[in-house]
């Protein structure tokens, strides 16, 4: 497309007329979006900054505002992890058969640090308050290690908002390292490193009550739900005070858990990957430099050596520590 033919488009969608006539503006005029089967989709819209460099390991922050139309038709980023989505076309099993039933590499969109994002499917956009819709929150599974919001075809949210009329958001976080890698002991910058896949998901429930009545939801009737390790973060949130308040019902479908891992173990992971890195506790800063494939490359060489699994695991390194 030219540079001429783009502006004009962009001046089509903001104008809520569109190329084909089903796009349209958001409530804003600043987001594009798509209809299909009389739902409304917005994918990749960002709830959090990117969290590379010096923002790894920390706390998530705010996104920069936008201007202009920014668009939401495609997925963002995933978090870097080192799990395999498809089956490398080899037709092995058993992940012949995995591939087959449920059709990994659905969607599989770049792996990046700027991951923190939403996607929305609505049956109708603002609408009065009487109208304002139930919102369900999916929490995808991967075991807090790898996985994203639309890993299978059945993370498209469009059918359960139209069969269900309810609003579904799901979402990519960090997870693995990036997420859950206990550098506690290294001072206080780094207080909630241990945990911040799990801030991430507090961050998306905050974007959705101060958001979602935009997209026709109503954010005093927010269902979350998972399956896996998605159960498993379901009911992380249930006990963490600070997302008191951001949800209203909770399923867990599986992957219940009563307890994750001690914090003395997470700091042993942590202490494996720093002598893997050849890192010593003086040269922690090196983990924001470093490229995230080099980290996650890193916790395959620990996991062939089988000391944990690719990245981490719930079992070894996610603390969930409660905040």
């Amino acid at each position: 497309m030219s540079g001429t033919m783009r502006r004009d488009w962009l001046r089509g969608v903001a104008a809520g007329m569109g190329a084909s006539g089903t796009w349209r503006p958001a409530s804003a005029a600043t987001t594009a979006f798509y209809t299909a089967n009389g739902v409304h989709t917005f994918k990749g819209i960002p709830y959090g900054a990117p969290t590379g460099g010096a923002a790894r390991f920390q706390a998530p922050s705010k996104p920069k505002p936008w201007s202009g139309v920014r668009g939401s038709l495609s997925y963002g980023h995933i978090c870097p992890n080192s799990i395999p989505i498809a089956n490398g076309g080899d037709n092995t099993a058993p992940r012949d058969e995995d591939e087959f039933l449920l059709y990994r590499s659905h969607g599989y969109p770049g792996a990046g640090e700027d991951c923190l994002r939403v996607n929305v499917w609505t049956p109708r956009i603002n609408g009065s308050h009487a109208h304002k819709r139930p919102v369900m929150v999916w929490m995808h599974g991967g075991g807090f290690t790898g996985g994203f919001g639309n890993d299978l075809p059945a993370y498209d949210g469009g059918n359960l908002a139209r069969r269900g009329d309810v609003v579904v958001v799901t979402h990519n976080h960090r997870l693995n390292l990036f997420g859950y890698l206990n550098l506690m002991e290294f001072g206080e910058r780094y207080a909630d490193s241990a945990n911040v896949g799990m801030l991430d998901l507090v961050a998306v429930l905050e974007w959705v009550r101060d958001n979602i009545a935009n997209f026709g939801g109503d954010p005093q009737s927010v269902t979350i739900f998972g399956q896996s390790g998605g159960g498993a973060k379901v009911g992380g949130l249930m006990a963490m005070p600070s997302a008191k308040g951001l949800f209203h019902r909770a399923v867990v479908q599986s992957g219940s858990s009563l307890r994750m891992a001690m914090p003395e173990d997470s700091a042993r992971f942590t202490a494996s990957l720093l002598r893997q890195l050849n890192l010593s506790n003086t040269q922690t800063e090196q983990l924001h430099t470093l490229p995230a494939a080099r980290l996650c490359a890193a916790a395959m060489a620990m996991k062939r050596g089988k000391s944990y699994r690719a990245c981490g695991s719930p079992s070894n390194i996610v603390t969930m520590a409660i905040k």
